[in-house]
């Protein structure tokens, strides 16, 4: 259960939508190095992710690594309040699968601008 180590983490922007409809973008991978500590309650998982020069930490739990962050989404230019969910669940053979969920608030995102929920796939592969 713990997430210690290297990994490179693919974020499917080709297969992201914007409320249940297809908003592609140009896929990137990155690596990301995870370091796990646990107390008797609780693990967190620091990685070297950041969003908005804050790190990205995940909690563990019991079934999926889950992080959530609170910040101004930029779409088309403007900024709007979001809140941005990372879920990576361990598979058998050592990778992770999840995906990154922003609720985008008003004013939104899109033509018109409206508020809404983006999803983009996410796995990990360790390096």
């Amino acid at each position: 259960m713990p997430l210690n180590g290297r990994y490179l983490l693919n974020r499917a922007l080709d297969r992201q939508t914007f409320n249940g409809s297809p908003a592609p973008a140009i896929p990137f991978t990155s690596e990301v190095t995870f370091a796990t500590t646990c107390d008797e309650t609780t693990c967190i998982a620091r990685s070297s992710l950041s969003a908005r020069n804050e790190p990205v930490d995940f909690g563990w739990t019991g079934t999926q690594w889950r992080s959530e962050q609170h910040f101004g989404w930029t779409c088309e230019g403007q900024t709007t309040p979001a809140t941005v969910t990372y879920t990576l669940t361990p598979n058998s053979n050592g990778t992770l699968s999840g995906d990154r969920t922003a609720v985008v608030g008003r004013p939104g995102c899109g033509t018109p601008r409206r508020p809404g929920v983006v999803v983009s796939p996410l796995t990990g592969v360790p390096v």
